[in-house]
């Protein structure tokens, strides 16, 4: 598939070297390191009776009010 991506000028550089090392295209060789980024498996903790998945920090808290506000808009 064609398409437009705008990715840091960081990224471009390193896989553009990689594609160049591995004699491969630049769109080849960003989709196999997405490809192995979505197929990386991520730990799992578990806290008493249920699973905790690691996340990213996105900078947003999760407070009561969050939680309140969304039970009220789903009907709990």
């Amino acid at each position: 598939m064609r398409t437009t991506l705008n990715i840091d000028d960081e990224v471009y550089i390193i896989a553009k070297h990689l594609a160049q090392t591995n004699n491969n295209s630049i769109g080849d060789t960003i989709s196999e390191l997405v490809r192995k980024g979505l197929d990386r498996e991520l730990p799992k903790f578990e806290a008493e009776d249920f699973p905790i998945i690691p996340t990213r920090n996105t900078g947003k808290k999760i407070t009561n009010e969050l939680i309140n506000k969304i039970r009220e808009e789903e009907g709990f």
